[in-house]
């Protein structure tokens, strides 16, 4: 068997997604498999050619990175969380847990656009909202911590 894998870290860097892109594009794999939103649309930047498969996408319509589920389309397909239909019922799950949450956040790590958790900005017909604060630089959850204790 002739198999290379080639690994590659933004080290909490979201700047460095284009160069990290752009350096396994150089490489000429013959497949590039990526993990969530955030890479899948680095990597639909720098190729188009290069077949991509994500794991673990939120919503990889909405984000405009397949055409559908059924028939994504182009060099990229995968298989999808689907935070955006998923997250509601959630949400609605949580609140169940803990009847008198009016208000429940999600912090994340790595996150550059936490908003598009499929949750954020949610709520259930109990009346829980939900918030996400996230980062995609070290230390950013702590300020997000922060700003969602001043928000509160």
């Amino acid at each position: 068997m002739n198999l290379q894998i080639e690994y590659r870290w933004i080290e909490g860097n979201a700047a460095r997604l284009p160069e990290v892109a752009a350096d396994l594009v150089r490489l000429k794999p013959d497949l590039i498999v990526t993990r969530g939103s955030f890479f899948t649309g680095a990597l639909k930047a720098a190729t188009s050619s290069i077949p991509i498969v994500f794991v673990g996408h939120a919503d990889p319509v909405g984000t405009g990175h397949v055409a559908s589920l059924a028939r994504p389309g182009g060099n990229i397909t995968g298989t999808a969380v689907l935070q955006t239909e998923l997250g509601p019922k959630g949400l609605e799950l949580l609140h169940a847990v803990v009847p008198a949450a009016t208000r429940i956040v999600s912090f994340r790590q790595g996150c550059a656009d936490p908003g598009r958790s499929g949750q954020a900005g949610r709520s259930d017909p109990a009346g829980a909202t939900a918030e996400a604060a996230g980062a995609a630089q070290p230390g950013g959850l702590a300020r997000a911590r922060r700003a969602v204790s001043v928000a509160s």
